[in-house]
C-alpha cells in the first residue's frame, strides 16, 4: 500500500483514488470503534459474556490498526502532511490519522515515532501542522468577528471547518495515547535540525 500511494498523492490523476483509500479504511477502523460502543452500551448475555465480547472487539480494531501499520499507512498519512499534495488528501489523512490513533495504539504510536525521526530532517511535518494550528485559530477569530457583523447571513466555511476538527481530533489521539516518546516529540522535536512545538501553538 505504502509503495503505490506515496508516489499516486503527487499524482494530480490518482490524487482521487488516494482520497476514497483513505476514506474507505478511515470507514473501516470507525467501524470497529462502533461495534465497541455498541457492545459497552448494549448488555448482552452475562456480565462475563458481555465483558469478553467487549475485550474482543477492542483486540480486533488493535489488531486492525496495527495491520494499516504494517501496510504502510502511518508513512503515507505522514507524507501527506509534510508535503501537503492537495487534493483533499490532506484532509482524509488527518481523518484516516485520528482513527489509527484512537486509544493509544502502542504499535501505531512506534511505526510513527521512528519514521518521524528518521524521514523528516527538516521538520516540515511538524512545521505544517503549526502552521495549520495557527491558521485554525485565525480562522475562528475571523469567523467570530464576522457572526458578530452578520448574525443573520453569515454561514461558517464548511471545508476549512472540517479540516481544522480532522487535524486536532488527530492531534488530540496523539497527545491521550500515553506513550510519553510522542506526547514528547509534539513539543519539541530534537532530532531534527529544527523543532516546532505543537503543544505551545493550541
Amino acid at each position: 500500500m505504502r509503495a503505490f500511494l506515496l508516489p499516486a498523492m503527487r499524482d494530480e490523476s490518482m490524487q482521487p483514488t488516494c482520497v476514497s483509500i483513505f476514506r474507505l479504511l478511515t470507514w473501516m477502523l470507525q467501524r470497529d470503534f462502533q461495534t465497541i460502543e455498541d457492545l459497552e452500551s448494549t448488555p448482552q448475555g452475562s456480565v462475563e459474556q458481555q465483558a469478553k465480547a467487549v475485550n474482543d472487539a477492542r483486540m480486533a480494531h488493535q489488531a486492525r490498526q496495527a495491520l494499516f501499520a504494517d501496510m504502510g499507512l502511518v508513512d503515507a498519512l505522514f507524507e501527506a502532511v509534510l508535503s501537503s499534495p492537495g487534493g483533499g488528501i490532506e484532509h482524509c489523512a488527518f481523518q484516516l490519522g485520528e482513527e489509527m490513533f484512537r486509544n493509544g495504539n502502542r504499535k501505531v504510536q512506534e511505526v510513527m515515532n521512528r519514521y518521524a525521526r528518521t524521514h523528516d530532517s527538516l521538520g516540515r511535518f511538524f512545521r505544517n501542522i503549526r502552521d495549520k494550528i495557527s491558521a485554525a485559530s485565525k480562522d475562528v477569530i475571523r469567523t467570530q468577528n464576522e457572526k458578530k457583523l452578520y448574525p443573520d447571513l453569515y454561514e461558517p466555511p464548511a471545508s476549512s471547518l472540517e479540516a481544522s476538527i480532522a487535524m486536532f481530533g488527530f492531534l488530540q489521539q496523539l497527545c491521550e495515547g500515553s506513550f510519553l516518546s510522542m506526547q514528547q516529540m509534539l513539543y519539541a522535536q530534537t532530532f531534527n535540525r529544527k523543532s516546532y512545538n505543537l503543544v505551545q501553538s493550541h
